[in-house]
């Protein structure tokens, strides 16, 4: 019974781990809407997303080009604003977009020059 409940705490780790790493996006079509990855085992969700069923369709990706693209906030620390746009920009490359880091710096550098609020290094 003790490597039965061993197992099961494993099992239970995995999973939260596997949700806490990979954005909800990409596990959007497994996850049950009451009880979230409790029914699924943790190989079944890497299955999911080694296959390529956890591909972005055409209103993810509009949104996550958006976000990308929107300016700085002055209230935001850019260092915040920079981690994001890592994030987006990422998720943006795994479903088959090309880089748009020029683009993403171009666009905060005008934003902190509009905002006069960063005077940073830049």
């Amino acid at each position: 019974m003790q490597e039965f409940k061993a197992y099961r705490g494993i099992a239970n780790a995995l999973r939260r781990k596997i949700c806490e790493a990979v954005h909800k996006e990409w596990l959007k079509g497994i996850l049950h809407i009451l009880m979230g990855s409790a029914n699924l085992m943790p190989i079944q969700m890497l299955d999911h997303l080694k296959t390529g069923r956890a591909v972005l369709d055409h209103i993810d990706v509009n949104q996550l080009t958006l976000k990308l693209t929107k300016p700085w906030d002055g209230n935001q620390n850019p260092a915040t604003h920079f981690t994001c746009d890592d994030h987006y920009e990422c998720q943006l490359i795994k479903a088959g977009l090309p880089d748009q880091q020029v683009l993403c710096l171009n666009i905060t550098l005008a934003s902190y020059k509009t905002t006069g609020l960063y005077d940073g290094p830049l």
